[in-house]
C-alpha cells in the first residue's frame, strides 16, 4: 500500500504546504472504526463506506476517481499459462487481505472454480509489489493486484506482465475530507486532486 499511496500524500503535502502523512489499517473493520472515530482528516474510501462517512461521521466529498475499481490476475509476459483454468493446482500470490483487489480477485477466481485449499493455493504477501515480484520470479504463478499498481510496477522495474483476468468493476473510490479541515484547505485539496489528471506527478499517484 505504501508504495502506491505514499507518493499521493507527498503530492498533497506539496499542494497544501504542510505535512500529509499516509496511514492504512490492517483490516476493513479497523479502517471503518477509524472513520467512525473521525481519526483521518483525508481518506480514500470505497462506495460502500462513503454513505456512512458522509451522513454520520462528518466527512464531505472531494473528488471521485474517474475509472471504476477492478482487480486483475497477472502472470509474467513469457508465462506458459494462457487462461485462468491453467491456474488449477498453482500458487497465486496476493497482497494483504484488507485490499479490495484481493476480495474481487478471489471472488472472480472462485466463480471460475478456483477455490482456496481445493484447486488453488493463495500466498499472502506484505505489499502489492511483493506480490508482483513473487509472480515475476516464479515463487507464485500469478498475482492478484489493482491494475494501476501493475502499471506502476512495470514502469518502475522495466518488466512486462500479462493480464489473465480482469474482474467486474466496483464503483470508483472517493476522496473525502473531514469538515474540521478549513474550507480554503479543502478547496486546495480538491484543486490538487483534480490537477492530477493533467500532471505527470499526478498520473504516477
Amino acid at each position: 500500500m505504501e508504495e502506491i499511496y505514499a507518493p499521493a500524500a507527498a503530492e498533497l503535502s506539496q499542494s497544501l504546504k504542510r505535512s500529509v502523512a499516509f496511514r492504512t489499517a490492517s483490516s476493513w473493520d479497523r479502517f471503518f472504526a477509524q472513520l467512525k472515530a473521525q481519526q483521518h482528516d483525508i481518506a480514500l474510501v470505497h462506495a460502500f463506506f462513503y454513505v456512512a462517512a458522509a451522513d454520520e461521521f462528518g466527512y464531505v466529498p472531494l473528488a471521485r476517481m474517474r475509472e471504476p475499481f477492478t482487480a486483475v490476475v497477472v502472470v509474467p509476459q513469457d508465462s506458459p499459462i494462457r487462461s485462468t483454468d491453467e491456474l488449477r493446482g498453482k500458487v497465486i500470490a496476493t497482497p494483504p487481505p484488507y485490499l479490495p483487489a484481493v476480495h474481487l480477485g478471489k471472488k472472480a477466481l472462485r466463480d471460475r472454480g478456483l477455490v482456496r485449499g481445493r484447486t488453488v493455493t493463495f500466498d499472502e504477501t506484505r505489499t502489492v509489489d511483493a506480490c508482483l515480484q513473487q509472480a515475476l520470479i516464479g515463487a507464485a504463478q500469478a498475482c492478484i493486484a489493482p491494475p494501476f499498481a501493475v502499471g506502476a510496477f512495470q514502469a518502475s522495474y522495466g518488466v512486462r506482465l500479462r493480464i489473465l483476468l480482469e474482474t467486474e468493476p466496483l464503483p470508483s473510490p472517493v476522496f473525502i475530507v473531514h469538515r474540521r479541515v478549513p474550507e480554503p484547505e479543502r478547496e486546495r485539496l480538491r484543486a490538487a486532486l483534480l490537477d492530477w489528471n493533467r500532471t505527470a506527478a499526478g498520473r504516477r499517484c
